[in-house]
C-alpha cells in the first residue's frame, strides 16, 4: 500500500488485517508508519514514489506482490499536480517490472468542464500515469467528498458549521455533490482488490443521498443542535472564496485553497457506479443524516 499514513490508507490497513491480508505498507519515512498500531503486524520498506529507483528497489526487495493500493496525493504541496503523476508513472514502472497484476486507485470524481482546478485535473492525469500498456490492470474508485472524523473535509465542515453563526452562500455553495462515507470507501476498496468481483475500469462511489455543499453545513448544524443563518450572496468565485477562508481554517493554506477552488463543480457521480458488481455493505449505504453527526 502506498500511502498508508494517510486518512484513508491507515485505516485501509487495519481493515485488510482483520480481513486476515498479507499487508505490506511503502512510504519515505518508516518512522511515520511506525506510529501506528498495526505497524508491527505489517511489512514495512521504505519507498520514495519520487525516485523511479527507489520505487524499483522497494518492488524487488519485497517479491511477488499481487495488488497495489495506490492512495498518494500531494495536494497542498507547491507543483503537487505534476508531481503527482511522475510518482505515479514511477510506481506503474515498477510494478509492471515485479508482475503485480492490479492496482487499486482511490482519486476523485472529474466533472465534464475545460477550467477545472489542479486538484480536480490531476486526479484524471495520475489515473492515466498509472496504466501502461502491459501493466497491471488498474480500477479507479472516484469520490468527491469522504466524510469522517479525522478527514479533512469533515473537519473544514465541522470547523466552519461550530464557528461561524451567519454564513455568506455565494452561488457555487448550491453545486450538487454525492457524499460518502469513510466505512463505505473501505468497503469499496476492500471489494475492489478482488478482481473476480470488480472488473478493471472507472467507477464512481458514492452514498445513497445527493446534496448540497450548503446542505451539508445545514445538516450537521441541525444534528449538532444548532442554528445557522445562511445569507445568499452574489460571488465570489471559488477560487477566490478559497484564498480567503484558507487563513481562517485550521489546516495548511495550501491544502485549504485546493480543496476549496474544487467546490466550483457539480460533483455528482457520472460513471458507472460500482454498485452494479458489489453489494452494499451489512446495513446499506450510510444516508447524509447518519454520517454527518459523528463523521462516520
Amino acid at each position: 500500500m502506498i500511502g498508508a499514513s494517510g486518512y484513508v490508507g491507515s485505516r485501509l490497513v487495519s481493515v485488510l488485517l482483520t480481513g486476515g491480508h498479507r499487508v505490506v505498507v511503502a512510504g519515505r519515512s518508516l518512522d511515520k508508519l511506525a506510529k501506528y498500531g498495526w505497524f508491527h503486524d505489517v511489512t514495512a520498506v521504505q519507498l520514495d514514489a519520487d525516485d523511479p529507483l527507489s520505487t524499483k528497489a522497494a518492488f524487488e526487495q519485497l517479491g511477488p506482490v499481487d495488488l497495489v493500493y495506490y492512495l498518494a496525493h500531494g495536494i497542498g504541496q507547491s507543483g503537487f499536480r505534476e508531481a503527482d503523476s511522475r510518482a505515479a508513472a514511477n510506481v506503474a514502472a515498477a510494478a509492471q517490472a515485479a508482475g503485480v497484476q492490479r492496482i487499486v486507485y482511490l482519486g476523485g470524481f472529474v466533472p465534464e468542464s475545460e477550467s477545472l482546478s489542479d486538484h480536480l485535473a490531476g486526479r484524471a492525469e495520475v489515473a492515466q500515469a498509472l496504466r501502461v500498456d502491459g501493466g497491471p490492470e488498474v480500477v479507479w474508485l472516484g469520490a468527491a467528498l469522504i466524510i469522517g472524523s479525522g478527514s479533512t473535509s469533515f473537519e473544514i465542515l465541522r470547523y466552519v458549521a461550530d464557528r461561524f453563526p451567519v454564513l455568506p452562500a455565494p452561488a457555487w455553495m448550491a453545486n450538487r455533490i454525492d457524499p460518502i462515507s469513510i466505512r463505505d470507501v473501505l468497503h469499496y476498496l476492500v471489494a475492489a482488490g478482488e478482481s473476480d468481483q470488480v472488473p478493471a475500469g472507472d467507477y464512481d462511489i458514492c452514498g445513497p443521498d445527493t446534496t448540497t455543499y450548503q446542505g451539508l453545513v445545514a445538516t450537521y448544524a441541525r444534528l449538532a443542535g444548532t442554528r445557522r443563518l445562511t445569507v445568499p450572496i452574489g460571488g465570489p468565485g471559488a477560487g477566490v472564496a478559497a484564498r480567503v477562508s484558507a487563513a481562517a481554517l485550521p489546516i495548511p493554506a495550501g491544502l485549504a485553497t485546493d480543496l476549496i477552488t474544487s467546490l466550483d463543480h457539480p460533483m455528482s457521480a457520472a460513471r458507472e457506479g460500482i454498485r452494479t458488481v458489489v453489494p452494499d455493505p451489512p446495513g446499506g449505504l450510510l444516508t447524509v443524516d447518519e454520517l454527518v453527526p459523528s463523521g462516520a
